[in-house]
């Protein structure tokens, strides 16, 4: 077995106290994040406390509106249609990014293991029939 010498313990240590500074840095950014969210809202809280604003005004427009049921289902069928159309869009662009991907990560992976066999995803991205 290889004898540790000096520098790589060296090494292992600063690396260590960088992983340590990043998990205080992370933690505590949360930390702050979160105690300036609580503090703002608190002040807005407490700034608009017992005055009437814009936002009541509108919540009492909304809750004063009468719109028929049919209305509001096609609102809601609007709104159902426009979220999954745009979800085909993305998965239809995601599907020709890979396409066009592809065959150059083919070739990298031929790069570094000739021998390496394919996993049988198709060119689309898609996982092989035999597979499901």
């Amino acid at each position: 077995m290889a004898e540790v010498t000096k520098a790589q313990l060296d090494h292992a240590f600063r690396m260590r106290v960088v992983l340590l500074v990043q998990q205080i840095t992370r933690y505590a950014s949360f930390c702050l994040i979160a105690y300036l969210g609580f503090r703002y809202t608190y002040l807005s809280v407490k700034a608009l406390a017992g005055r009437t604003t814009s936002a009541d005004l509108l919540l009492y427009l909304y809750g004063a509106i009468k719109a028929p049921k049919a209305i509001a289902m096609a609102v809601s069928w609007i709104l159902t249609g426009g979220t999954a159309a745009w979800g085909y869009g993305e998965r239809r662009a995601k599907k020709k990014v890979i396409a066009r991907l592809h065959p150059l990560a083919k070739q990298n992976q031929a790069k570094i293991d000739p021998k390496r066999g394919s996993s049988g995803i198709t060119r689309s991205g898609d996982t092989g029939r035999e597979d499901l």
